[in-house]
This record gives C-alpha cells, sequence and structure tokens, in this order.
C-alpha cells in the first residue's frame, strides 16, 4: 500500500540514484559499476526503496530487467529530484566560493541532513527544529553538522536570537524543497494509478480570485476529481512568491506583475481588471454625474498595503500619501475590514471592480464617477517554469482557466 504523501521526507537519495540508473540501462549491474558499490548492494537498494514506496519499481524476467508501470512514473520525478540537488549543490557551492569540489556530493547528502536544514532554516533554532521533527536536540545538531562535513562548506551560523543559514545554505535549502516536490508528486501519481490515495493542488490565491474564480473553480473539480483535495494559502505575495519558487505551492493566481517576479517562474495572463474608487451608495460623491480625484480627498481614504497593485497604485501612481494633508486613514488588505468601513461611514478606496463585484451588483457598494488613468492590471497564473504538473493538476488548472472566463465574460 502506498504511504501517504510526507512533504517533509525524501526517499533514500542515493537508493534513487542506484535506481535511476538501473532504470535507464535495465541493468543493476551497470548500475552498481557507475555507483562504485557491488551487485547485490545495487540489487538492494533498489528492493529497499521499492518497499519504502510500496511499488514495484523493475520487474526481473528471463528477458532481464524491465520498468514497470510504477517504475516508469517514479524513474520520471526522481530524476528531476536528483536534478534539483545536483543544481541546488553546484549553486551553494558557487556561493560558498568552493574550489576543491566534490562532484559526488549530491549523491552523499541524505534525506535527514536535508530534513534537518529544512526544519532549522524555518524554525531558526536547532531546539525548536527538533521539537518540530520529534527529534532530541543532540540528534538534529549532530545532523546538521555532519551536513556541514558533507558540503564542505558553511551551512549554517549564528544570527541574533538563534540560528540561520548562509546563503549556501538558503540555496541548497531551495534546492531540496524542490525535490521534495517531485517527490510528493510522484507518490501522488502512483496512487492516481492504483485509484487509491489523495491528489492535491496547493494554490496560492490573492483576494480577487478568492472571492469568485478560485471557489467556482474548486466547486467543479470536487465533483468531477473524487480524490482531489485542493489547498488554498493565502498571505504576502512576497511570501507566496517564495513558496512558489521552492516548490510548496503549485501556482498562484492574482494580479501578476510586471516585468515577471523572478527568472525561475512565468506569468499567463486570464484577463484584464480596472482599478475603481469604490465607496457606499449614500456617499456624497455617489450622486454626481462626474467627480475628481481632488473631491475625493475631503473624505478618509483606505489604502491596501504598498506592496499589492491597488496599494502600489494609490502610493505610487496617484501618491496620495504625499498630499499636504493625507486622507489615508487605514491601510489594510482585509477584504472583510474594508468592505465593512465602506458600508458603515463616507470611507474611499482604489480597489479591483471584480473584487467588490457582487455588493456592486447588489446596491451594497457603488463605483464613484472618478476618472482614473493606467488604472488597469493583468490577473492570471504564475508558475515556475520547471514545473510539471500531475494529470489531475492540469484538468485543476484548466477548470481555473475556465472559471476566470466565465467570471469575466
Amino acid at each position: 500500500m502506498l504511504p501517504e504523501p510526507n512533504e517533509r521526507d525524501l526517499p533514500n537519495i542515493r537508493h534513487m540514484h542506484v535506481f535511476c540508473i538501473a532504470e535507464r540501462y535495465h541493468s543493476i549491474s551497470v548500475s552498481a559499476e557507475r555507483m562504485f558499490i557491488t551487485q547485490p548492494a545495487a540489487s538492494q537498494a533498489v528492493a529497499k526503496l521499492e518497499k519504502d514506496l510500496g511499488v514495484t519499481l523493475l520487474i526481473r524476467g528471463s528477458k532481464g530487467l524491465s520498468t514497470s508501470n510504477e517504475g516508469a512514473i517514479f524513474a520520471n520525478r526522481a530524476r528531476r529530484s536528483i536534478r534539483f540537488l545536483k543544481m541546488g549543490v553546484e549553486a551553494a557551492q558557487n556561493a560558498a566560493g568552493v574550489d576543491d569540489r566534490d562532484q559526488k556530493l549530491a549523491q552523499k547528502l541524505t534525506s535527514a541532513q536535508l530534513r534537518a536544514l529544512t526544519a532549522i532554516g524555518i524554525h531558526g533554532s536547532y531546539t525548536v527544529a527538533a521539537r518540530a521533527l520529534g527529534l532530541a536536540q543532540p540528534t538534529i545538531y549532530r545532523t546538521a553538522k555532519s551536513l556541514e562535513q558533507s558540503c564542505g562548506f558553511e551551512v549554517f551560523r549564528s544570527a541574533l536570537g538563534g540560528i540561520e543559514l548562509t546563503s549556501a545554505g538558503q540555496l541548497l535549502n531551495r534546492a531540496a524543497k524542490l525535490a521534495r516536490s517531485e517527490i510528493r508528486q510522484a507518490y501522488e501519481e502512483l496512487a492516481a494509478l492504483s485509484g487509491i490515495g489523495r491528489i492535491t493542488f496547493t494554490l496560492g490565491s490573492m483576494p480577487l480570485a478568492r472571492s469568485e474564480i478560485v471557489p467556482e473553480a474548486i466547486g467543479q473539480m470536487v465533483t468531477q476529481e473524487k480524490a482531489l483535495q485542493v489547498r488554498v494559502q493565502e498571505g504576502r505575495y512576497a511570501d507566496m512568491l517564495r513558496e512558489l519558487r521552492e516548490g510548496g505551492l503549485d501556482c498562484l493566481i492574482g494580479a501578476l506583475r510586471d516585468p515577471a517576479p523572478a527568472d525561475d517562474v512565468f506569468e499567463e495572463p486570464l484577463f484584464e481588471d480596472e482599478l475603481a474608487v469604490i465607496a457606499r451608495p449614500e456617499h456624497p460623491l455617489a450622486g454626481r454625474p462626474y467627480a475628481t480625484l481632488e473631491d475625493t480627498l475631503a473624505y478618509p481614504w483606505i489604502a491596501s498595503p504598498m506592496a499589492t497593485p491597488a496599494g502600489t497604485y494609490i502610493f505610487e501612481t496617484l501618491k496620495i500619501e504625499e498630499r499636504p494633508q493625507t486622507p489615508i486613514r487605514v491601510v489594510s488588505s482585509s477584504l472583510v475590514l474594508i468592505r465593512s468601513l465602506l458600508q458603515r461611514d463616507n470611507f474611499v478606496t482604489v480597489i479591483s471592480q471584480q473584487q467588490f463585484r457582487s455588493e456592486i451588483e447588489s446596491g451594497l457598494l457603488t463605483k464613484l464617477p472618478v476618472a482614473l488613468e493606467g488604472n488597469r492590471r493583468k490577473i492570471g497564473l504564475t508558475m515556475r517554469k520547471n514545473w510539471v504538473p500531475t494529470q489531475a493538476q492540469t484538468r485543476f488548472l484548466a477548470t481555473l482557466k475556465q472559471a476566470a472566463h466565465e467570471a469575466t465574460s
């Protein structure tokens, strides 16, 4: 029976190397030769990996070694996982300025070392990281030190109040997370092949998409994909972008950035949204045929944080904060709070019409007759360039795109 996907764990990395070589050349002996181990040791490594995964990867027959369907699936993901580790090791060695490099370092790393690396990176403390992993503090400390000894460069350093990763350690940690993400997808693809287990899609969603597009897509998919579990994460864009680049998120949906925020991601536009000045229907400016931006300055403003597209427009394009007497009284990204303030008093804000479309259509809020320039923005998906979605993830992406089309048509 397949184990539940565990995003903290990688199978034995050396065993994955042995299997991938054997699968590619249809030969245990070739794998043993290239990994500098005996043939029985190579056979045992593959057998242990099969036991850990709960599936048969290689079929030993009279005609030689062949790959099972499960083996082909796992080999594809395992190779990608190993590739991420190799690239991470090389990047970390570059950052650390290592001259005499161990070309086999990626093979020597252990899943326990990488698990400790990530936990320490998250918690900034050996003690807290050990507690999170259910280990004793001396155990995780020794594991961390063994990682540094294997790498030959500094991975951890003392920081105010705890421990932090060096720049080399951060690059290695990111590679470990991407490697785990591939194995998580391998587990899910194997589960789909066997008809059991859970299929996940982890989506980072900005407020605009959460109000209508994401609920519609989820509603459609849960009826079609009985094993699908959609995990929706909210948060600051910078945090979610980092999670995406590290494999913790499969996709982001929301306002796009121009240019793309990083070289390793790409953006796919879905539709254009328009920012507008929003207030309650009873607002003094609501009954006018025309109003200017200057007219709104007599009333209290709500602004989204500067890091958001709406906040950038307010602070950098309109430069409302730079007025001699700024009208901004509240800065918040909470739609619940913004909606409540707009409905109860003569506040105004600049925000997406799409986000408050239902309130505008029902008469709870209204668009003030204030003309804005440069207020259009692209809404879409942000994904890793090297991401290979599972079949279920591909279907959910298609459903998201269809929901976005229907919501704006």
